[in-house]
């Protein structure tokens, strides 16, 4: 946008939140391809039990936490989830 519209209102904050965008796409595309393996992985060899955690990063101004179980052969599936490190869901 910077390029083609030098004279644009949004011309200077887009310039300035590129080097973020840039970061973003990259953490992006990390992620992608780890997901992509794990879920080819998935696919050959079914484990029994699939576990997932997610929490918040350092500098977020509400922690959270979430946590999810898939127990396959039995169909279970547990889940819990915080929010200001106070349990606000479990299953």
């Amino acid at each position: 946008m910077f390029s083609e519209f030098p004279d644009s209102p949004w011309a200077k904050p887009a310039f300035e939140l590129l080097p973020s965008l840039r970061e973003l796409e990259t953490n992006l595309a990390t992620h992608e391809s780890g997901l992509k393996a794990a879920m080819k992985e998935l696919t050959t060899a079914v484990p029994e039990v699939i576990e997932i955690q997610l929490q918040s990063g350092h500098g977020a101004k509400t922690p959270f936490a979430l946590y999810v179980a898939v127990d396959v052969p039995v169909s279970s599936l547990e889940i819990h989830i915080e929010k200001n490190r106070e349990l606000v869901r479990s299953t």
